[in-house]
């Protein structure tokens, strides 16, 4: 466990990311209740990258983990940094999935393939909506 009330700097390095099923929708996930934070909401798969791995194969492992999906290659969409409450550093990257049997892990209790206009209505964070959209340009040729 992280001790965020040390007195010295703590950086975090999150992956998350994007997954796209065949239909072009992608998946969220509804964390769940005991999720201490943002229970309820909407997500991407993804989680702390550990010391020493590489954040291609975290986004990955978190994929899976999450939400026992298997992704071959993931490609980086964008780069977020925050100081809340920690210094945090969020790399976001997108996939794609052959197949769509989702099972979900104990930190979601819901998930949706949704359209990047469905998850516009979502509460979901905005920093993912924004790099939905860059995804979207990068996949489009036009970023």
């Amino acid at each position: 466990m992280i001790n965020l009330e040390r007195s010295d700097p703590v950086e975090l390095v999150y992956a998350k990311v994007i997954v796209w099923n065949r239909e072009g929708k992608l998946l969220v996930l509804r964390r769940s209740k005991p999720n201490t934070r943002r229970p309820l909401t909407w997500d991407f798969p993804g989680g702390l990258v550990e010391y020493g791995e590489d954040p291609r194969d975290a986004a990955r492992r978190e994929a899976l983990e999450e939400a026992g999906l298997t992704l071959q290659e993931v490609d980086l969409v964008d780069v977020e940094s925050a100081n809340d409450p920690a210094y945090m550093i969020l790399i976001l990257f997108e996939g794609e999935v052959r197949g769509a049997d989702v099972k979900l892990s104990w930190e979601h209790d819901q998930h949706r393939w949704v359209t990047p206009d469905e998850l516009a209505q979502l509460d979901i964070p905005d920093k993912y909506k924004r790099a939905v959209t860059l995804a979207l340009k990068r996949r489009s040729g036009g970023g």
